[in-house]
């Protein structure tokens, strides 16, 4: 049985990326992608993914209040955030 992995990022050619580099295990599949968090709660709703791969800043509904709405509605997601900001408030929150 595959892991089921959602992508949700502003960028499309990330996304697309991050896919294809998914779909070359034959263990993981990328279950769906969104652009920003409103799309990740979606998709946690929809999808049920084991993994939710989600940018941090993001217009809408940015990673870190996605990530809190996915605990509040007790997702089985496991949520690995990814960022370029080298700003010590973001990392530590």
């Amino acid at each position: 049985m595959a892991l089921k992995i959602a992508i949700a990022d502003d960028h499309k050619l990330f996304r697309e990326g991050v896919k294809r580099i998914l779909e070359l295990e034959e263990d993981l599949e990328a279950a769906a992608e969104g652009e920003d968090g409103r799309d990740a709660l979606i998709i946690d709703k929809n999808y049920k993914p084991d993994v939710m791969i989600m940018d941090i800043d993001m217009p809408n509904m940015n990673g870190i209040k996605a990530t809190d709405k996915l605990n509040e509605n007790k997702a089985k997601s496991k949520v690995i955030i990814l960022s370029f900001y080298e700003e010590g408030a973001w990392i530590k929150r």
